[in-house]
Formats: C-alpha cells, sequence, structure tokens
C-alpha cells in the first residue's frame, strides 16, 4: 500500500472548479483554458437559443446584457462546465441530489463514492479512494479522511446550510488513483498512502460535523506555492501561469 498516491490540488486563485475535477479524476485532466472554452461553447449555445425569437425581444436584450452564466472574469465556472466537461471526458454526470429522486443519505453514502459539493462559488471533491472517503478540498494543506458515519451526517448537514451536494456517478467511470508521483511540472501534489495512513484514526474520533468550510468565500486565493513545488521548480506553484492561461482563454 505504501507505493499508492493519493493526487491533491491545493487552491491557487479562484480555480477551485479546475482543482475539483482533478481531484475527483485523481490526475491533471483540465486546464483553465479547457474549462473556458466548454464555458465559451456554452454560452454561444445560450446565445443562439435566445436570440431565435428575435434580437429585440424583451428575454433577448436582457440576456445580451448580461455577463457570462458559465464563468467569471476571477475564473469561478458554472456546474453546467464541470458537468459538461466530466461528460465529455469521462462519461460521468452530476446529479443533484436535491432535484433527483435519489435514495436517502445513508444508502447514498453505502452506494455511491464520489460527491462534489458547491456552495456560492467553491467547489470541492468527495471521493472513495483505498477503501476510505477522503476529503480532497483544495483548501486543505493534505487530502483527509472521512469516516462513513461522519460522511452522512456531512452530507445532509451540508445540504441544510445551502451546499449543492451532486453525485458523480457512475463511479466506474472514475479513473483510478495514480500508481506513483508522476514528478514536477503538475499543478497537483502526490501524497503516499502510507504518509496520510495516521489520518485514518480521526475518522472514529470525529463529533458531529460543523460546516468545516464556512466562510470560504468565493474562491479567493487560500493558499501560496506549496514548499514540495517550490522545490521541484513546479512553474504553475506561484498561480501566475494558470491565471495567465485563463485570462487568454476568456
Amino acid at each position: 500500500m505504501t507505493s499508492s498516491f493519493v493526487y491533491h490540488e491545493k487552491q491557487q486563485s479562484a480555480l477551485c472548479g479546475q482543482h475539483c475535477l482533478n481531484n475527483l479524476l485523481q490526475g491533471s485532466f483540465f486546464t483553465p483554458g479547457d474549462l473556458a472554452e466548454i464555458a465559451q461553447e456554452l454560452d454561444a449555445l445560450e446565445r443562439a437559443f435566445m436570440l431565435e425569437s428575435g434580437a429585440e425581444t424583451a428575454d433577448a436584450l436582457r440576456f445580451l446584457a448580461e455577463d457570462s452564466g458559465n464563468v467569471d472574469e476571477s475564473g469561478n465556472f458554472s456546474i453546467q462546465v464541470l458537468n459538461k466537461a466530466l461528460e465529455r471526458s469521462h462519461g460521468i454526470t452530476l446529479t443533484n441530489t436535491a432535484a433527483s429522486e435519489l435514495r436517502d443519505q445513508a444508502d447514498v453514502v453505502l452506494t455511491d463514492e464520489a460527491f462534489v459539493m458547491n456552495r456560492e462559488s467553491h467547489w470541492f471533491a468527495v471521493r472513495k479512494l483505498y477503501g476510505r472517503f477522503w476529503n480532497l478540498n483544495s483548501t486543505l494543506e493534505k487530502p483527509e479522511v472521512i469516516g462513513d458515519f461522519y460522511l452522512s451526517s456531512l452530507l445532509s448537514q451540508l445540504k441544510a446550510d445551502g451546499y449543492d451536494v451532486f453525485v458523480a456517478a457512475p463511479a466506474t467511470q472514475l479513473p483510478p488513483p495514480p500508481p506513483r508521483d508522476l514528478g514536477a511540472g503538475l499543478l497537483g501534489q502526490f501524497a503516499t498512502y502510507h504518509s496520510l495512513e495516521s489520518l485514518l484514526g480521526r475518522a472514529a474520533a470525529q463529533a458531529a460535523p460543523t460546516d468545516p468550510w464556512a466562510g470560504l468565500g468565493a474562491g479567493n486565493s487560500l493558499a501560496g506555492p506549496s514548499a514540495s513545488a517550490a522545490a521541484r521548480g513546479d512553474p504553475t506553484a506561484g498561480g501566475l501561469d494558470e491565471d495567465a492561461d485563463l485570462a487568454a482563454a476568456i
């Protein structure tokens, strides 16, 4: 087990949507430019639909006066963008538990293996890896273990506190975690399962959840370049290249 790894991207700028998808898929699958292209495509489709009845209608004029509903200037992407990206790349769909006829939360935890959470403009993923659920929030220093019972309570509370909780399915389409550290040049970090194994004991000791992501804001930069990334000369460690890519794309 010590040769197994967990992929984790830490927060840079307002790119939590990208971090969420890559952490969910356990690899560097998407760049800001990739998601911005999808956002532009969706904007064009929405614009064409709104103009079908003419450009002078009240609805069309109101729509044309608005900014993009799929990406803002800070790089926050909509659920439509994230969902389209997952559908195209891996055949995965994000289903909102509040809008679907899903089973009760306990059954969801037992049968589903990956979740995406959203409140305001912050996105993060929770996924089962190596038989345990892991909180892969990009604002964390390292991934954290979540016990099955705690996850069930957490999902219920997050929904009550205004979070959207999405099930990422089918789980069979989720890529496996990386078998090795893929080296420098990637935004994410690779932690060995052994180095994270000490966190497993926390699951049993966790008390009732209290909303550990309260007050995160709208995806602002919450962490600078990591020591490990800087040490290996990762050019994306400071987030400047990612910001430039995003600005160029949108």
